[in-house]
């Protein structure tokens, strides 16, 4: 039996922000500049040099101080990214108000999630917490699989149908 993921207002996976490659640079930068009624909220630097243990490095948006508590796993930052407000997406919210698709200006690897692109094609999230991508060792055990919204024997083709639409319609243009 299928389950249910709910991600409204839960924002646990934009704990450290997003990695970004130039084109969504260029494309966030332009959308906050052309906008900037939307994004008041972020500091001027909103896209920031990042590196994540030996696995990635590169361009991402910025972090702000975030009290999770206990509500994150112990290995996670106390941080959320800038364009989190509220447990919302501020990328999404200007698009929709703005008459876009929702995903339009909003980076690929947060409305994929927990999916993710490998050379350039859709992979799922492990199947069990034994094949998570992300353990770096005890004291990183893992990414997706330490979210609320991960359980095992999901069948995610079918709870990211939009995703995957979206993806396959768009992605010669991404």
């Amino acid at each position: 039996m299928n389950q249910i993921v709910n991600c409204i207002n839960c924002s646990r996976c934009c704990y450290d922000g997003v990695y970004l490659n130039e084109k969504e640079i260029s494309k966030l930068t332009k959308f906050v500049n052309t906008h900037p009624e939307y994004f008041t909220h972020l500091p001027e630097q909103f896209i920031v040099e990042g590196k994540w243990g030996n696995e990635i490095s590169g361009s991402k948006t910025a972090t702000k101080p975030h009290r999770w508590g206990q509500q994150i796993p112990k290995h996670f930052n106390q941080t959320i990214c800038v364009f989190s407000v509220n447990g919302k997406c501020s990328i999404q919210l200007a698009d929709i108000a703005l008459g876009y698709h929702p995903w339009e200006h909003k980076p690929i690897s947060c409305w994929l999630f927990p999916m993710r692109l490998v050379d350039g094609k859709l992979v799922p999230p492990p199947e069990t917490k034994k094949d998570d991508p992300h353990y770096m060792g005890i004291d990183y055990p893992g990414y997706v699989t330490c979210l609320p919204c991960y359980k095992e024997n999901i069948i995610w083709e079918e709870i990211c149908q939009e995703e995957i639409y979206f993806f396959n319609r768009n992605k010669n243009v991404l």
